[in-house]
């Protein structure tokens, strides 16, 4: 193999690892918060009782409130979903509380597009009976960057990133009203899409998922409750032995009182 040849393989090596690093990097810099959906814990782009169980059981195995880059370590979620960098049980309050707003009232486009080195992007088209709101945010984009938003090649917003690599941008306007799934959206720099109804979006939300999201949803909300009771008898049980390590070392202490006046005593009646 010629000197020129070998120059060019550890070149294309050297860039190869690179980008793999970069990736990892913007990856790693984001902590274990789902920027796009806060409360999509296990990333399904849904927000079930699944979200909230891979809390709880988080903290059960790791205590009451865990440091967001210890559990970087092995990211398997996303639980930090207030964003405060922990692990606590109010980011599985927030969880339900997100299952059970109410969004009937309005309806749209949704589309999620992943870049080649980590990046993601949710695109939302929400309607109501008001106007028509569309709401981009970005996650694991190149820091300080400026990425373009187009729908049907048409330019309608900047998104600037932050240091972070997250960014969002919100319009509200009538056009985005005559939008119709199909649009094509794209955000330079990461890749493009087809809008669909935020009921189809995803390959993921499909018919035998739909069949199946109330029964893991009834199931995942019983073992919120099994938990929630665990948790309390075990509060109890340590609160017992907590009080009963305490009675032990203070009769020990009394004991010892004891002793040491009867010692005393003793000294004294024989100096007298």
């Amino acid at each position: 193999m010629s000197h020129t040849h070998k120059r060019e393989s550890a070149r294309r090596n050297r860039l190869l690892s690179l980008q793999s690093l970069e990736c990892r990097n913007l990856m790693a810099a984001d902590g274990f918060h789902n920027f796009l959906e806060p409360a999509d814990v296990n990333h399904d782009h849904t927000v079930s009782a699944v979200d909230a169980l891979t809390i709880i059981n988080r903290l059960t195995r790791d205590g009451n409130r865990t440091s967001a880059e210890a559990e970087h370590v092995d990211n398997d979620g996303f639980w930090d979903v207030n964003d405060d960098g922990h692990a606590s049980a109010v980011d599985a309050l927030m969880v339900i509380n997100e299952m059970s707003r109410d969004d009937s009232a309005t309806s749209g486009l949704l589309k999620y597009i992943d870049g080649s080195h980590g990046e993601r992007v949710k695109v939302e088209i929400e309607e109501s009976s008001h106007t028509s709101r569309l709401a981009v945010r970005v996650q694991n984009a190149l820091p300080n960057s400026d990425l373009e938003v187009s729908i049907n090649s048409v330019i309608v917003g900047q998104i600037h990133t932050r240091e972070n690599g997250r960014g969002e941008l919100e319009i509200n306007d009538d056009y985005f009203t005559s939008l119709a799934s199909g649009s094509a959206v794209s955000v330079t720099g990461i890749g493009s899409a087809v809008l669909a109804s935020d009921h189809d979006a995803n390959d993921i939300n499909d018919e035998s998922h739909a069949s199946n999201h109330n029964e893991v949803d009834e199931n995942g909300i019983h073992e919120l409750h099994v938990n929630h009771d665990r948790d309390g008898d075990d509060a109890d049980r340590l609160d017992t032995e907590h009080h009963d390590r305490e009675h032990d070392r203070e009769h020990d202490r009394e004991h010892d009182r004891e002793h040491d006046r009867d010692h005393d005593d003793h000294d004294r009646d024989h100096d007298d």
